[in-house]
């Protein structure tokens, strides 16, 4: 955690998804949730978004991702209606397709139908 009045650095965003990602690839999901809930906060406090800049990731997309593969699906359900639907279409369509998506192959067509007629 960064320390003083300084605004946490971009690097530290970066950080926290690649600890994330080393997780969620070794199915610690638990772990991987608690990285990018904390890497999505960083993110807000110093771009006032959720999308890193030195690799673009969007760390809220890689958490709901996880929550998924956690099956914890109503809850990346809502969290997607919530932050993404308010969010410009053109340039979420691409994230809310692969999010329905990966709800399908949970066998949630019913969550994914939601985040599909929500655009």
């Amino acid at each position: 955690k960064t320390r003083g009045t300084q605004p946490p650095s971009n690097e530290h965003v970066e950080v926290l998804a690649e600890l994330g990602r080393s997780c969620s690839n070794q199915n610690k999901y638990e772990d991987a949730e608690k990285y990018y809930k904390e890497a999505v906060t960083v993110c807000r406090k110093f771009t006032g978004g959720t999308t890193s800049a030195t690799n673009h990731y969007d760390v809220l997309a890689l958490l709901i991702f996880t929550l998924i593969d956690e099956r914890k699906l109503t809850a990346a359900c809502n969290l997607t209606k919530k932050e993404y639907m308010s969010k410009t279409p053109d340039k979420q369509n691409e994230t809310l397709a692969a999010i329905a998506k990966k709800l399908e192959e949970c066998n949630r067509a019913d969550l994914a139908k939601q985040l599909r007629g929500a655009k």
